[in-house]
């Protein structure tokens, strides 16, 4: 319900909203006062369909109107909606769920073996999708204030590979991915951004180049969209020699129609000449390549994470390791690559001994 109450200044509209706060407005015509009440209370009565429609129906509906997720996070969280929370909770109506219905379906999940990132994924749509519900006046409040964040698994140190082993992994791979296993290590870019580098956002002049777009995968489709973060579209800095093996490899195999630096050799009569280059398209020449350099456990990612730790070997600022790397924030590189910057806490003690000392120096 709403009223108005007349004041010296005006006209005050005070109602509760969705969530039973109070909630004011001041006029200063009583007509003005009067037609926004009315509003307020016609918004209040209206019958909620949505609500009475089943989990998901609106959960997929919101994840499909939602415009701040990229393509293939759509995808995932369509079918992380389909696989595991439809059959659970989808043909419970939005205002039945509970929080005890959520924690029970985690805990199935954590039971038939998924790991707790996976499980927060499943959280985190629900989430998304009773705060919409709560925004849209749906629910007074979201069943997933009652379960707790999902902690996630402590995440295993980064193995950067060596100089010797990513020279190795070039020259064992095939020539058109040469230029692929060097750019990644040594200007910090992911597959799915080398991918997408197109040649007007490479300077070979200035020794620079661009990340403004990414490759992803939804469905077996494969889209070139924004980058994975904000952050991640950055100007990186080359090295003189990567510069030159960029210059060559265009020489060698040209761009793409589209302007793409890189990409997939055509396999048969009917595919595209110019595939686009993604992680699954890089997998088999780079295990081919893996295995002639003798090494096992050598990932794609991994020479991404070298880029980091050489940067760190030559006395790089973490903020530097940062913006180059295309992180989101500084506790992002820190977490993952932290481990591998050297002796910190001796240094900070050498510094204390050092400061001490000056102290007893000036007393003197």
């Amino acid at each position: 319900m709403a009223w108005v109450e007349k004041r010296p200044t005006g006209y005050l509209v005070r109602w509760r909203d969705g969530q039973r706060k109070k909630q004011q407005r001041l006029f200063r015509e009583e007509a003005a006062a009067l037609a926004f009440a009315q509003s307020r209370e016609r918004d209040q009565q209206r019958p909620k369909a949505k609500a009475r429609a089943c989990v998901a129906e609106y959960m997929e509906a919101s994840l499909r109107a939602a415009e701040d997720l990229r393509e293939s996070t759509r995808y995932h969280y369509i079918c992380m909606a389909q696989r595991h929370i439809a059959p659970a909770i989808g043909d419970s109506r939005l205002e039945d769920v509970t929080g005890g219905d959520v924690r029970e379906l985690l805990a199935r999940m954590r039971e038939w073996g998924y790991s707790s990132g996976y499980r927060a994924v499943a959280r985190n749509v629900l989430s998304r999708t009773f705060a919409l519900a709560v925004s849209e006046g749906l629910l007074i409040r979201s069943p997933l204030d009652a379960v707790p964040v999902l902690k996630q698994q402590v995440r295993p140190e980064v193995q950067p590979l060596e100089v010797q082993e990513i020279e190795a992994l070039a020259s064992a791979i095939r020539p058109r991915y040469r230029a692929v296993v060097l750019v990644m290590p040594y200007a910090g870019l992911r597959v799915g951004e080398v991918g997408a580098l197109t040649i007007k956002n490479v300077n070979l002049l200035t020794r620079e180049l661009r990340v403004v777009s990414g490759v992803a995968r939804a469905g077996g489709r494969v889209i070139i969209g924004s980058p994975k973060t904000p952050a991640a579209r950055r100007t990186v800095p080359l090295p003189q020699f990567l510069a030159e093996e960029m210059r060559q490899h265009l020489e060698r195999f040209g761009a793409a129609p589209d302007g793409r630096v890189f990409h997939t050799p055509r396999v048969n009569q009917h595919a595209d000449e110019f595939g686009v280059l993604h992680a699954g398209s890089l997998h088999k020449p780079f295990k081919n390549a893996r295995t002639r350099a003798g090494l096992p456990s050598a990932h794609p990612h991994r020479l991404r994470h070298s880029c980091a730790a050489l940067l760190i070997r030559e006395g790089a600022h973490p903020k530097v390791i940062q913006t180059l790397m295309g992180h989101a924030t500084i506790g992002v590189t820190l977490d993952l690559y932290g481990h591998l910057l050297p002796g910190l806490g001796q240094e900070f003690a050498s510094r204390l001994d050092v400061a001490r000392s000056r102290c007893e120096g000036m007393e003197g």
